[in-house]
This record gives structure tokens, C-alpha cells and sequence, in this order.
């Protein structure tokens, strides 16, 4: 499991897919027309599909290298890396929220979450968090993955694995808070997504001399521990 971002490259087209598949299994009964269904998960499978419609190969400017490079050191699909959605879709709101309103529970923990098209996505990887408020009122942050120790102070921790506490389950990141914070809660924070490539094999088409096209690669959401 790498930390390694993927580059962000000049080449890529606007043709980005951004695809989401849930994982339902579905029991057909005996009785025509009926059946039961079991979500394995609140959070649907993310699959990118790029397009690099040029990289350059010169000594000055060379993202065939660049690219290569870093699909050599992942191994293909074997290692995972966190991607920024907003180098791909150039809209800031895919990486980053202000605002964010968080539910405290009875543990004084807050899961992570975004708000998004009228759902919550649960946060798997953070990148930073800009600000944690109580009420309008600045919450101090002391630690990660350790507990806080000091009134006012919240620490967080990391997704894997999944941390268990007070009978309550957490997935994804989660906060937590030294004493119950007045509500609301808010955080502004940034995250990524941990992703694979889908294949093992990436074709870099010549098209012209120092040029070079990738006409579809493909990265797949993971949770790998």
C-alpha cells in the first residue's frame, strides 16, 4: 500500500468516465417476481477511466516517462497510491469541503463523512483537515491515531482497520473529540482517493516523433489493508 499521489499530467482528456457499482446480492424466492436483496456495503466501487491524448518523450518535458514510471513502481495492479479526484475533473470541490456539518455520537467520536448529491460518502483517505469547529469555536487538534488528552483537543484516525468502540463500528476516518463538543460540529478538510490500476498493462501508443497517446487507463477504488 503506497502513499505515492498520482501525477497529475498536462495530456489528459476531458473524456474522463467516472463510473460508481454498488455489490448486491440478489436470492431469487420460489414464488415468480420476488426476491431479496443484501447490500455488501454503503459505499458504491469508483472506477476512473483516463485518456491521454498526448505525452511527451523530450529531455525537458517528458510525461511518458513520468507515467511509466510510476505504473512500473505500483507493479501494475498489485500496489495501490491515492489519487486527488480534482487534478483529473479541475473542480476543487472533488477533493476538498468547507463546512462539512459531522455527527457526534455518545463515544464522542465523528465518522468523516461529505456531503454529496443528497447522500454522505464516507472519508477513507484524509489529506488535511483546514479547521474542526464546535459551534463556531476552533477545536485544537492534538494527534493522529492517538487519542486526544486535553480539553477542547480532537485527534483522528486512519480507516484501517476498521476501529471498534463503545459498541459502535467506524469504516472509514473518524474524529475524536477529548470531551462532547457543542454542536454543530463542522470541519473543513481535504481528502483523496485510494485507487489501483484495474490492469496489469498499459499501451503507449507513438504518433508522432517524441509523442506519444495512452488511449484508456483504468483505476479502481480499494480499501487494500
Amino acid at each position: 500500500m503506497s502513499n505515492a499521489v498520482f501525477p497529475n499530467l498536462p495530456g489528459l482528456m476531458w473524456g474522463t468516465t467516472l463510473g460508481e457499482l454498488f455489490d448486491t446480492i440478489v436470492y431469487p424466492s420460489a414464488a415468480p417476481g420476488y426476491e431479496t436483496t443484501i447490500s455488501k456495503g454503503p459505499d458504491p466501487t469508483f472506477h476512473f477511466k483516463l485518456q491521454y491524448e498526448f505525452l511527451r518523450n523530450q529531455p525537458s518535458l517528458d510525461e511518458l516517462s513520468t507515467l511509466r514510471a510510476f505504473f512500473r513502481a505500483r507493479r501494475g495492479a498489485f500496489d495501490s497510491f491515492l489519487l486527488d479526484l480534482s487534478s483529473l475533473t479541475k473542480n476543487s470541490a472533488d477533493a476538498s469541503i468547507t463546512g462539512q456539518v459531522l455527527t457526534v455520537d455518545a463515544n464522542n467520536y465523528a465518522p468523516l463523512v461529505r456531503a454529496v448529491t443528497g447522500t454522505l460518502e464516507t472519508i477513507y483517505e484524509v489529506n488535511a483537515f483546514t479547521a474542526v469547529k464546535a459551534n463556531g469555536v476552533a477545536v485544537v487538534f492534538e494527534a493522529h491515531n492517538a487519542a486526544p488528552t486535553l480539553s477542547n483537543h480532537y485527534s483522528y484516525w486512519d480507516a484501517s482497520p476498521t476501529r471498534t468502540y463503545g459498541g459502535a463500528s467506524y469504516p472509514g476516518v473518524v474524529l475524536q473529540f477529548h470531551d462532547t463538543p457543542a454542536a454543530p460540529v463542522t470541519a473543513d478538510f481535504s481528502w483523496y482517493y485510494r485507487v489501483r490500476f484495474e490492469k496489469d498493462a498499459a499501451d503507449f501508443d507513438a504518433f508522432m516523433f517524441e509523442l506519444y497517446e495512452l488511449q484508456e487507463i483504468s483505476l479502481v477504488t480499494t480499501r487494500t489493508l
